[in-house]
């Protein structure tokens, strides 16, 4: 038996009716969807299925219905008012929950002739669920303080962790040297950029993966530069009480009291909510907080990212 798997990756916002936690509220995830396709024997070009294929049908489909968009229930009345408003939205009779979607894609991927057996979807790094013929089940993977993940059972599907870079510093510097900390932070979250020319105009969502680099000329008594607990304090705090599964829309945006209308919870920004903006601000507020903050960097995707730092 031959087993292939392809991936396809899109960015979509949703919300979970009658879920009592953050899921309620609208934000946004970074999927990566894996479809897998088995056979017996291969092909005379020496395949079990044609990988163009499956790029051809399913990454078509998903980019035109599911890829910066929101999945929503039916029954949300959120729905309705984005309807009213043209703001484009896919709908399901069900939940958005994760294996619902991964259930959707299962027979999206057999109606365009792909004959998968499974379909596993990962909305971030530690949760994922897979739907086949027999059904869907979801794992959620513990994640420590440091974000080690845990192997995983599922085949085919396992999440690559990354931690945050750390220059390395020597026991003795140099009196003009300087040692670096840097600390990462992920959360989930939704935007839209309101008259730009393509799809980050329409409202969808990240998993947003956050370094904070912090500079010091010399060590303290436990030979530190800056203790991870302070900048966890200056930093996750308030991205855990704000930005966390929260859409950050510029404050004239109009879709902003729609939102709040049904719900969900709104940050305003000062300016357009792009990945610039938001490692400015993030600059910003740690600085308040106390940290001699000199980069922050924030990745919106596994290839894009933006950054801040202050003149120097």
């Amino acid at each position: 038996m031959y087993r292939v798997v392809r991936e396809v990756k899109f960015c979509f916002g949703h919300r979970l009716l009658g879920y009592e936690g953050r899921c309620s509220q609208l934000h946004g995830h970074n999927a990566r969807a894996f479809f897998t396709v088995e056979s017996h024997r291969l092909d005379k070009a020496g395949m079990a299925t044609d990988f163009a294929h499956i790029k051809r049908s399913l990454k078509r489909w998903i980019d035109d219905n599911l890829d910066h968009k929101c999945i929503l229930n039916a029954d949300d009345p959120l729905r309705r008012s984005l309807e009213r408003v043209n703001e484009p939205h896919y709908t399901l009779d069900a939940n958005p929950t994760t294996e619902n979607i991964a259930r959707l894609l299962f027979e999206q991927a057999r109606s365009l002739g792909v004959p998968v057996v499974e379909t596993t979807l990962w909305e971030n790094d530690a949760n994922v669920a897979v739907y086949s013929d027999s059904g869907s089940h979801a794992e959620a993977l513990e994640i420590g303080d440091e974000d080690d993940s845990k192997p995983t059972l599922i085949a085919g599907c396992s999440p690559v962790t990354r931690s945050a870079s750390e220059p390395n510093s020597k026991s003795t510097a140099g009196r003009d040297g300087s040692f670096f900390v840097t600390r990462e932070f992920k959360f989930c979250f939704g935007h839209r950029l309101p008259n730009y020319n393509g799809k980050c105009r329409q409202l969808h969502g990240h998993n947003g993966r956050l370094l904070v680099t912090v500079e010091a000329d010399e060590l303290d008594v436990m030979g530190m530069a800056a203790d991870f607990g302070a900048l966890k304090a200056g930093v996750d705090s308030w991205i855990d009480a704000e930005w966390d599964h929260s859409m950050i829309l510029h404050r004239d945006d109009p879709i902003a009291s729609l939102l709040r209308d049904h719900g969900s919870r709104v940050i305003a920004l000062g300016e357009n909510p792009t990945t610039e903006n938001l490692a400015r601000e993030v600059y910003r507020r740690a600085s308040e907080n106390g940290l001699n903050v000199v980069a922050v960097q924030l990745w919106e995707t596994d290839s894009c990212s933006a950054g801040y730092a202050p003149p120097r």
